[in-house]
């Protein structure tokens, strides 16, 4: 476009600026941008849903006073299994609104999908932590116990050191018939107990591969699409400059389109 001219071209400028912003609505780009911020958004839910439950774990095993006080105890347990189940939510939530965006924008790109998700769940972590969200809801809330151990570290003096961990029971997990798949193979592999935050975290990490693989794929794939969106960015952007020099405000659309980070 030429944006060359004087003053006098201002109605000309402002008609520009609003066909060229119908242009980037209209335009497949546009789409892209606002369905990957819709996964971007729900990935930073999960995100934050784990630090909090991470954070929370060490607090209440490094918090000694749950050994005497009971109530304090219940206390932490009930906060524990509230982000516990927070979490296993915000993974299927997340699941499923990747799903349900990538069929809005491509199927040939919503089936790559569904393969590379077929790959990640082959994972036992993963398939355990999907099963998890299940037996809370048909079985009991978490089946998670705490394990405290004493330790002496003086030979002449009766002085014990303690060690609280927040575990899964294998015993507990195995009076549940719904596992299925690899999350049984993950109860039949494991010892007698496990941290709860191991399979958590092996879990997070798979879950992150294929979140990077769905922004690869798509800035791959619709890298013609993207690009004609930044130009289109560019040229408003352009045009509102032009505007603000002729003395006529303009509110200024100072986003572009980049990989979430």
């Amino acid at each position: 476009m030429d944006f060359s001219g004087d003053a006098s071209n201002n109605k000309d400028n402002r008609s520009l600026l609003k066909e060229t912003y119908d242009e980037l609505q209209k335009s497949f780009g546009y789409l892209l941008r606002n369905k990957l911020n819709e996964i971007h958004l729900s990935k930073s839910v999960l995100d934050l849903n784990f630090v909090e439950l991470a954070n929370f774990i060490k607090e209440y095993e490094a918090t000694e006073e749950i050994i005497t006080d009971g109530e304090k105890d219940r206390e932490m347990r009930t906060e524990l299994v509230r982000l516990l189940q927070n979490y296993v939510a915000s993974v299927y939530s997340y699941n499923e609104h990747v799903d349900k965006t990538l069929k809005k924008i491509e199927y040939g790109l919503c089936k790559a999908y569904e393969k590379e998700r077929k790959k990640i769940r082959e994972d036992e972590n993963v398939a355990f932590v999907r099963d998890l969200r299940r037996y809370s809801q048909h079985f009991e809330l978490i089946p998670q116990s705490t394990s405290v151990s004493f330790v002496r570290i003086n030979d002449s003096k009766p002085i014990f050191e303690s060690s609280i961990s927040v575990e899964l029971l294998k015993d507990s997990l195995e009076k549940w018939d719904g596992w299925r798949g690899k999350s049984k193979d993950f109860i039949i592999n494991m010892d007698e107990s496990i941290k709860l935050i191991i399979p958590l975290a092996k879990q997070l990490r798979k879950l992150n591969e294929l979140h990077n693989w769905v922004l690869d794929e798509i800035f791959s794939r619709y890298k013609e699409q993207i690009a004609e969106l930044n130009d289109l960015i560019e040229e408003i952007l352009t045009l509102q400059e032009r505007i603000k020099e002729e003395n006529i405000g303009r509110k200024e659309i100072s986003w572009t389109f980049k990989k979430p980070r």
